[in-house]
């Protein structure tokens, strides 16, 4: 779950402050928080354990499965991986409960659609949310 949430605060952030998506996959808002589903099905088999290899997805092809890496990191601009940097070191200390936590709240993407049929999390609603979450926190800088 710490990962899948990380994820999702990642292509937040660069959905805000890069203006362009992250991953290029679709968002589900499960029962538990935001969920991009070949990021689950890569990591379930993981568990609670650390994951220590990159993670493989398997994608079909015309002549069969063809297994490979589900985000290759070169292919990250040199922004995209402050982000993901910053995110790390802001996020990544929290436990799985204080990520959900916070995109749990009322007002966040995940509670606009949690409830619908088939809910899913529009990029234009995630960048909103966090171009939001970037001027309170600019606000509460200053302010200080």
């Amino acid at each position: 779950m710490h990962i899948l949430k990380l994820v999702y605060i990642a292509h937040g952030w660069n959905l805000a402050i890069g203006e362009k998506p992250l991953i290029h996959n679709e968002i589900e808002a499960w029962e538990y928080g935001p969920v991009v589903r070949t990021l689950y099905d890569a990591v379930k088999r993981h568990g609670r354990d650390p994951i220590k290899e990159p993670l493989k997805t398997t994608q079909l092809n015309p002549k069969g499965n063809e297994v490979r890496e589900l985000v290759p990191v070169e292919s990250f601009t040199d922004e995209e991986r402050a982000i993901l940097d910053r995110v790390v070191e802001v996020y990544g200390p929290l436990r799985a409960y204080q990520l959900s936590g916070l995109t749990h709240r009322e007002g966040t993407p995940w509670s606009k659609v949690h409830t619908q049929a088939r809910p899913t999390i529009s990029d234009s609603d995630i960048a909103e949310h966090f171009r939001e979450l970037a001027q309170e926190q600019d606000v509460e800088r200053h302010a200080r």
